[in-house]
């Protein structure tokens, strides 16, 4: 996506409007200098995690589409 230029970090200290949180930049930094935290704490995450959280969230909705069908059909 290009989000992290030299510029961008000059002035903001943070990727520009094109970052996707995608993860990618904090596996190929080689100086180990992009990190992302957990919100409100200071446990550093790595890409593998927002996967496994992207993943989960969407198990989370299947199975609430399926219930809630479920629900639906037992209503009529």
């Amino acid at each position: 996506m290009y989000a992290i230029t030299p510029r961008a970090v000059e002035f903001s200290k943070a990727p520009n409007s094109n970052c996707i949180r995608c993860g990618r930049c904090i596996e190929i930094c080689p100086e180990e200098a992009v990190d992302y935290n957990l919100l409100g704490t200071s446990i550093k995450t790595r890409a593998w995690l927002i996967t496994l959280s992207i993943l989960a969230i969407s198990a989370w909705g299947v199975w609430f589409v399926i219930a809630l069908a479920d629900i639906l059909q037992r209503l009529l």
